[in-house]
């Protein structure tokens, strides 16, 4: 029996380096696996282009992938414990480190990738596979101008917003130091503000309440700053972005909104995608909602103010209506993100399931359902 099974192992690594890379790509002798007998198996396999790493389980387990910047997170519906030694002592191109852990009813395995690796996932002969191989050299005319562009943040590390309140508006200002990116979407009773440079947002000027706002909290990472923002649903909100300052605007009454993002849906029904066009996209960004308790993606650009007036829903994701910028809200799990220049683009490994919940007549100008 354990004859048969070794076998079965040695077939299904050759296949590996058959089935994905050129001549020259081979299992690495010191593949670290589980025991043959359990119902996880792990295996590496290198060329000098990719590095490969397939989970197989026994009995199957349903896969899926989130990526947070250089973390890919894999999580599978089932738990097991891996073996991990092999990416953890002596990680492939391209891999810095892994840890495996119980989470969310089942294992997710989390794989730091290497400051210039890019990835590709998806699952082939009953395993889940991750595809690391170099990043594609950014642009050099974009590069320069990302290079050359003078940091937002203050000497002071701190940015201290101020905030007008009467009885119809709220305004809050942000003076940064430089021009950056910004988001500015609403999710259900809150507002989020949120900038793609990291500062200390310095709330001790402001008014501790309005009528248009009712809690402000900072939600601060390594590489970003936002404001989770109560607001009553009815309250409109605007955005605005002169020189260094960004001003928002929480008002009773309609206000002018910005430019409309252009949605498209790109790909044919089996690699489907979304794609936005948004002039000074910067970055995107994956925040941790304290409250919902999961992540939404949020795509910040330079001023001119540019946005979604309404929520646009589909079977994958919702597009979360914004005064400034893109947002995009998760409903399956694999969920990707990406900006290249302007375009923005929303998919997943085997594509979006582009139909929508319900009937409904199209945008001529989006290209989406109309609300």
């Amino acid at each position: 029996m354990r004859l048969g099974a070794s076998l079965r192992s040695g077939v299904a690594a050759i296949c590996i380096a058959a089935l994905i890379a050129p001549a020259g790509f081979a299992e690495t002798p010191n593949v670290a696996r589980t025991s043959d007998l359990g119902p996880l198996n792990v295996s590496v396999a290198q060329s000098q282009d990719m590095s490969r790493i397939e989970f197989r389980w026994s009995g199957g387990a349903h896969a899926s992938f989130r990526r947070d910047g250089q973390k890919l997170i894999v999580h599978f519906s089932r738990y097991a414990r891996p073996d991990m030694t092999r990416l953890r002592v002596d990680p492939p191109r391209w891999l810095k480190g892994a840890e495996d852990i119980r989470a969310n009813g089942g294992l997710e395995i989390v794989l730091t990738l290497a400051d210039d690796a890019d990835v590709r996932t998806g699952e082939a002969d009953g395993a889940s596979f991750v595809n690391l191989f170099a990043a594609k050299a950014p642009d050099a005319s974009a590069q320069s101008a990302a290079s050359t562009r003078p940091s937002p943040v203050p000497d002071s590390g701190v940015v201290k917003v101020q905030m007008q309140a009467t009885a119809g508006q709220t305004v809050l200002q942000f003076p940064w130091k430089a021009p950056l990116g910004a988001a500015v979407f609403r999710r259900g009773g809150a507002v989020w503000v949120v900038f793609d440079a990291a500062a200390r947002l310095d709330l001790g000027a402001a008014p501790k309440g309005s009528k248009q706002i009712s809690a402000i909290q900072l939600v601060q990472r390594a590489d970003y700053s936002a404001l989770r923002i109560t607001a009553p649903p009815e309250v409109r909100v605007a955005a605005n972005g002169a020189g260094a300052i960004w001003t928002v605007t929480f008002s009773d009454t309609d206000q002018q909104g910005g430019d409309l993002v252009k949605v498209t849906r790109d790909g044919a029904a089996l690699n489907a995608a979304l794609s936005a066009t948004m002039a000074g996209a910067t970055k995107v960004i994956w925040i941790d909602d304290p409250v919902v308790g999961d992540k939404i993606a949020a795509v910040t650009a330079l001023s001119p103010s540019k946005g979604l007036p309404s929520r646009r829903e589909f079977v994958d994701l919702a597009l979360l209506p914004s005064a400034q910028g893109l947002a995009v809200e998760p409903i399956a799990d694999d969920i990707a993100v990406a900006s290249d220049g302007d375009i923005v683009t929303i998919g997943r490994p085997k594509g979006l399931l582009l139909s929508d919940k319900a009937p409904a007549a199209v945008n001529e100008v989006t290209g989406l359902p109309q609300p």
